[in-house]
């Protein structure tokens, strides 16, 4: 079962990080959407919560206007790869990655602007 990660700007994942399930989890399909309101603290958190998952986020630049994030840069590294991307964040475009490590997704990494799936 693929299970789709929406971040956004209150990211609260209270699951318990056991052996059992970091093994579920590394072949579940990961997408992180950079939505304006996310914050610094919260770009923290993500990187926090991706370890689980064995994804290193590293964000090089970021740009924010009146407290909202209108610009990324960042890195992405898997176990089966890593991608960069940056430009402007906005509502109507997906700006970010999809990590599928079972192999079921076209592809298994794709990083930048997304497509609907």
């Amino acid at each position: 079962m693929n299970t789709l990660l929406p971040i956004c700007l209150a990211l609260v994942i209270a699951i318990p990080v056991t052996t059992v399930s970091a093994q579920h989890r590394a072949k579940e399909l990961v997408e992180v959407i950079f939505l304006p309101e996310i914050g610094p603290a919260d770009l923290d958190s993500i990187q926090a919560h991706l370890k689980a998952y064995k994804i290193d986020l590293q964000v090089n630049s970021t740009e924010y206007d009146d407290g909202l994030l209108t610009a990324i840069d960042f890195l992405v590294s898997t176990p089966n790869g890593k991608g960069s991307a940056q430009g402007t964040v906005e509502r109507d475009k997906k700006l970010g990655f999809r990590y599928d490590p079972s192999g079921e997704s076209e592809f298994t990494l794709a990083v930048g602007y997304l497509e609907e799936k």
